[in-house]
């Protein structure tokens, strides 16, 4: 198998090849990628598959305080609310501009003076 490296890839191999001048390209290569397939299994751990019972015990626990969580009425976020996001900053000494708000439909930037 022949592999192409780009002009990074190279670099990073003639530095390697430096610091350790009694192994081959080939040794290098191939001890970093073990070491990085190695590393990407550690970090991700195999998915368990739940039984019917664990996951709804699971459940359950998940769910444990949900009745605790105060309801809100449907007026609390109006839909143009969710899509106005408003930016607040700092105002310079030579901006009197405090307030903008971005309107994300239509695509305008709004200021509100000091």
């Amino acid at each position: 198998m022949q592999v192409t490296l780009n002009q990074q890839a190279e670099e990073l191999l003639r530095t390697a090849l430096a610091r350790h001048p009694g192994h081959s390209p080939a040794e290098i290569l191939e001890q970093a990628l073990a070491e990085h397939v190695e590393r990407e299994t550690a970090a991700t751990p195999a998915k368990q598959k739940l039984t019917r019972e664990e996951f709804h015990a699971w459940l359950d626990q998940f769910t444990a305080y949900s009745d605790k969580i105060p309801s809100m009425p449907g007026e609390s976020f109006s839909r143009e609310m969710i899509y106005q996001t408003t930016i607040r900053w700092r105002p310079s000494p030579t901006c009197s501009t405090a307030i903008a708000s971005f309107d994300w439909p239509n695509g305008t930037i709004r200021s509100t003076p000091l």
